[in-house]
């Protein structure tokens, strides 16, 4: 992603939910891993007026976070001044739901560029929900090594990337 933003938003993606997936029958997760920069990954538990659990993860190079089935979310530029990249995964045959999130405006919190980095914005079409912000952190109950890229991972041991033990893929 691009450094810097527009107007008073940060470089992001737009923010969206995954569809069900026909072999997987459920929404299917998705793991992003940091290659570049620094990212904040936005997510919430439901596009409901009611928007459920909110969490911002800041997340740096070689940092995996783990979005859970059927959150909405998006993935942001932390840094105005330097471009971010990274990897995303999921199951193969998913697709982006866009509808909930574009009825209520966008997601339930707006990152807002400030001279000294992101504040938050509520959304108030939706209900009051609290914004919890956190770092990235392991995932060892789901196979994912915080010490080695996700490619080489895989390389290395497909079975934890497979879906047999935790579908995140």
């Amino acid at each position: 992603m691009k450094a810097g933003g527009w107007a008073t938003t940060p470089v992001r993606s737009q923010g969206h939910v995954h569809a069900i997936s026909s072999p997987l029958r459920m929404s299917t997760p998705e793991l992003i891993e940091i290659w570049q920069g620094n990212a904040i990954i936005y997510a919430q538990e439901k596009v409901l007026d009611d928007p459920g659990h909110c969490v911002a993860i800041e997340a740096g190079p070689g940092d995996k976070v783990v979005i859970p089935p059927g959150w909405a979310h998006c993935i942001i530029n932390g840094n105005l001044e330097a471009r971010m990249m990274f990897g995303a995964w999921c199951d193969r045959q998913y697709d982006s739901i866009y509808d909930d999130v574009r009825a209520h405006g966008g997601l339930a919190w707006r990152p807002l560029l400030r001279e000294d980095g992101i504040e938050w914005q509520r959304n108030s079409t939706y209900a009051h929900a609290q914004l919890v912000s956190r770092h990235a952190r392991a995932y060892p109950e789901l196979g994912v090594s915080d010490a080695l890229p996700i490619y080489e991972q895989f390389a290395r041991d497909p079975a934890p990337c497979s879906g047999s033990r935790n579908q995140l893929w």
